[in-house]
């Protein structure tokens, strides 16, 4: 994107007035030559369709398709919403979060990831002390931890219970 955007700055029209400098797009023909589009003009939704059509797009492609797919692609590459609540400009988090449409493997691997260690990476006894280290930390509640240690140590017996809990 970032490439994207200094190509398109090269060629960008410079604008008439200063305070335009800071505006992504300037029209670039006509009798509005150097200025910004006003929030009433169809230059930005013309634009966009012309744009879509010369790279081949067959359905209809709009200025406000483009934002929400550009959220939810960050969604999916596990971008932080505040991130891009703020590159939406979004005033509330609750908008930017409408647009989070993770699939149910991807919220299934990131709990297994946070709430089970992969065993064979750890050495033998490292496994108990990491469950531990998740009870005192919060991570987990003190069901979980039992279940987790009952899996670890099969042979403890079930009705032995750990006296400093």
């Amino acid at each position: 994107m970032i490439k994207a955007y200094k190509y398109y700055m090269m060629y960008r029209v410079k604008p008439k007035h200063k305070e335009d400098d800071d505006k992504l797009v300037i029209i670039d023909k006509g009798t509005h030559y150097g200025l910004s589009p006003t929030p009433q003009s169809q230059c930005i939704y013309r634009k966009t369709k012309k744009i879509a059509a010369r790279a081949g797009f067959s359905r209809s492609v709009y200025p406000y398709l483009i934002k929400p797919s550009s959220i939810t692609n960050g969604f999916n590459n596990k971008v932080n919403p505040r991130i891009l609540q703020r590159q939406a400009r979004h005033s509330r988090i609750e908008t930017t979060l409408r647009y989070d449409h993770t699939d149910d493997e991807m919220t299934k691997e990131y709990f297994n990831r946070l709430q089970a260690p992969n065993p064979e990476d750890l050495k033998p006894g490292e496994d108990a002390k990491e469950w531990l280290d998740k009870l005192l930390s919060n991570d987990i509640d003190l069901k979980t931890f039992k279940t987790g240690i009952d899996v670890l140590l099969p042979h403890r017996q079930k009705e032995d219970d750990i006296s400093y809990i």
